[in-house]
């Protein structure tokens, strides 16, 4: 059956007064209220509902995936958080959720004690600080309106004004949430994931027995609240988005450096083992030599071997003064041939004719004949 344990810590200690404020025995009162905690809406300034609840993200994820772990059976947990009031009045904060180990049938769940033992447990060691602000449960393909049994459990034991159930259904992407008013049980319009606005349906609103029947929404509500759900779930999608794109482009800018520096590493790398690598053997050549009239056949091999740095420097700065001295010594070469010729006479275009002395010559001869 659906007992909930005393409120305890592991250790056997009660919660403290604070805590317990918030709490199962948290009364449907206006003087309750004032026992809250002050604090700012995480949600949008002009958030307006009879009583607003804003869930983290991870707290609604987590029951989303355990609502779709099983489209055969209902699955169920409790919602933890805190209370707290601003000018606006009451609100829920929900943090984390607690996933029920609970007997499931085909429809409907059964919390046993061994449930709440599990849930009370998980409760004192992860959120010591936290308090039970409602519970969840699935209809897998049947709706999300709450059955009898459902509106049992919340009117009899998350009977505080501060106190919520949710049911969603995996299948056709549905979510509800009822909360206690001072008339009776009441649906919830919408909520907040966050700062994020989400519509919620409103099958029928349900009534504490002793209160009247309602009536059904009217069209123009069920288009208006067709709209806002559409909305919603476009909202909702289109973070989903961000955030996948937001994931894609930091793992690919992660590849890309990550690239980058094996580059640079690999390149680091090359070139300290190229200098401190042995000369490699590139071809040997077989040379025939003659020593004192005996053949013999030596091997010439060419090897490649990088050359330092500075060792390269060297032989550049060498080559470079060796090609400046042959051009000194050619430059004094042609300074002397020309000092020469003009000691006996002789023109600088005769040196660089070469017919013109046979032409002299051949007049010369003629005129001693």
């Amino acid at each position: 059956m659906f007992k909930p344990k005393k409120n305890r810590r592991g250790d056997g200690k009660t919660r403290s007064a604070d805590q317990q404020a918030s709490s199962l025995e948290l009364q449907d009162s206006e003087d309750s209220f004032q026992n809250l905690k002050e604090r700012k809406f995480p949600g949008p300034v002009d958030a307006r509902a009879a009583l607003r609840v804003s869930m983290k993200k991870e707290a609604f994820s987590s029951i989303v995936s355990h609502a779709q772990s099983s489209l055969e059976r209902e699955i169920c947990g409790v919602l933890v958080g805190d209370a707290f009031r601003d000018e606006a009045g009451p609100f829920l904060v929900v943090d984390a959720v607690i996933a029920g180990k609970a007997q499931e049938g085909a429809t409907h769940v059964t919390f046993t004690q061994e449930t709440w033992n599990d849930i009370y447990q998980q409760l004192d060691e992860k959120y010591p600080k936290k308090s039970i602000v409602g519970w969840y449960h699935s209809h897998p393909g049947f709706g999300v309106t709450f059955s009898e049994m459902d509106l049992f459990i919340q009117k009899n034991f998350f009977s505080s004004a501060t106190q919520i159930a949710l049911v969603t259904d995996p299948l056709k992407n549905q979510t509800a949430v009822i909360y206690n008013s001072a008339s009776g049980i009441q649906y919830l319009d919408r909520f907040w994931i966050e700062r994020h606005e989400q519509s919620l349906q409103c099958p029928i609103q349900p009534a504490a027995p002793e209160s009247p029947a309602t009536s059904l929404p009217s069209g123009s509500s069920l288009s208006n609240q067709a709209i806002e759900d559409r909305l919603g779930q476009t909202l909702q999608a289109i973070d989903d988005l961000n955030n996948r794109v937001s994931s894609y482009l930091y793992l690919f800018i992660f590849i890309i450096g990550l690239g980058f520096i094996g580059l640079v590493g690999f390149w680091g790398y090359t070139q300290i083992f190229e200098r401190r690598s042995p000369p490699e053997l590139m071809q040997y050549y077989p040379v025939p030599v003659d020593i004192e009239g005996e053949p013999v056949m030596l091997g010439v091999g060419v090897y490649k071997w990088p050359l330092p740095d500075k060792l390269v420097s060297q032989f550049a700065e060498e080559e470079r003064k060796l090609y400046e001295a042959q051009l000194e010594r050619m430059q004094a070469l042609e300074l002397e041939i020309l000092e020469r010729a003009r000691k006996h006479g002789l023109k600088v275009e005769d040196l660089l004719n070469d017919e013109a002395p046979a032409s002299d010559t051949s007049t010369k001869e003629a005129n001693d004949e």
